[in-house]
């Protein structure tokens, strides 16, 4: 039996397999199945592609599906067909590094309590142009992390499959960020390499581009289910866009902060008593949510130069942090973003500065913000 499967989904991918396939089959760590499961209605010559591969390769292994099946399912097709000990995901149109598979399956021998792990990418966009996303490494901040945003990159991830099989974990079909979801309900230990070990084609034909807004809008109901099942916090009282927002430079409210910032306070208090997150791991989070709550007001109106930029201290809460920026108690902290609002704005509405009371603007689809 091969040590690592490698899963890759297909849907009329011809145009792109070749780099996916050709960069699993140089792979440095030789001990592999390729499976590709090939979704019911591909027509572009994918299967046929796939069977020449086969054939010049007793590695890859096809499997065509007979019914329409999706994504979600077709990977939990996928993850039961699989022989290998680690299951690597990849996507048809991504380029893994020649070591990819030896650097994790390496980590995973040596971290036998990690369950996924990750690692860097780069995204290469239409354009040509490319950024890195590095993301976080430990285990406690990536889950304090999936409160807000998927801390994995879905198609560098390796995990063990008995874990998946034994606990149930699966993608859930109706659920459109589907790797996001999935990531929310492990319950086991997560790590990310820091090592660039995979190119992520952001194609003009890509899933996500095509489902933008659709994706955000399930991250938006992903991040408010946690919040409400692990700290019993009622996401209603709140506007949808401090859960997952898009475009945070711009557009963000007076009201919009002041909400967040309760929205912040609401869940450092509730992770006080329910103990879901390691405390310097969540004021890490918290801290950069602040940033990003904050960032228009800081930059493009009167309150730039008033508001702290949060440098998350270990040993310190987000409240804590805060406090210590702007010079005052945690316990004063909504007094003096008021007064110091009310200060820099003085043509701001009452209602704004100190009323709150009214109910917030919630609706409209929720976008994404990349981390």
């Amino acid at each position: 039996m091969p040590r690592i499967s490698v899963l890759i989904p297909t849907f009329n991918a011809s145009a792109c397999l070749k780099r996916g396939v050709e960069s699993i089959l140089a792979q440095t760590y030789t001990d592999l199945e390729l499976v590709v499961v090939n979704d019911y209605g591909s027509a572009d010559g994918t299967k046929e592609l796939i069977e020449a591969y086969a054939k010049q390769d007793d590695r890859v292994r096809l499997i065509q599906l007979k019914k329409r099946a999706g994504l979600a399912n077709s990977l939990n097709i996928g993850i039961r067909a699989c022989r290998g000990e680690y299951i690597a995901r990849m996507d048809a149109d991504d380029y893994a590094y020649p070591t990819r598979l030896s650097r994790q399956v390496a980590f995973m021998d040596s971290h036998p309590d990690v369950v996924i792990c990750g690692t860097a990418m780069r995204i290469i966009e239409p354009n040509g142009n490319a950024r890195t996303v590095i993301r976080l490494a430990d285990d406690d901040y990536i889950k304090a992390q999936l409160l807000f945003a998927c801390a994995l990159g879905h198609p560098t991830v390796m995990f063990r499959k008995n874990s998946f099989i034994k606990n149930g974990w699966e993608y859930d079909p109706n659920a459109i960020a589907e790797d996001f979801d999935l990531w929310t309900r492990v319950d086991g230990k997560m790590a990310n390499l820091s090592e660039i070990l995979l190119d992520y084609y952001n194609s003009d034909d890509n899933r996500s581009s095509k489902f933008n807004l659709k994706v955000h809008s399930d991250s938006c109901r992903i991040v408010k289910e946690q919040l409400e099942r692990k700290l019993e916090i009622s996401t209603k009282k709140f506007p949808d866009h401090l859960f997952w927002l898009d475009n945070w430079t711009s557009g963000f409210s007076f009201e919009d902060y002041l909400l967040g910032y309760k929205l912040l306070k609401e869940i450092e208090q509730k992770n006080l008593v329910k103990r879901m997150y390691a405390d310097d791991a969540l004021a890490a989070i918290l801290c950069s949510k602040w940033n990003q709550y904050t960032y228009y007001l800081r930059h493009t109106v009167k309150l730039a130069g008033h508001l702290p930029i949060l440098q998350s201290q270990k040993g310190k809460t987000f409240s804590e942090n805060l406090a210590q920026a702007l010079g005052t108690s945690k316990h004063e902290i909504m007094s003096a973003l008021k007064r110091m609002t009310s200060n820099a704005l003085p043509e701001a509405s009452e209602k704004i500065l100190t009323g709150l009371s009214s109910s917030p603007r919630v609706g409209g689809a929720c976008q994404s913000v990349q981390y």
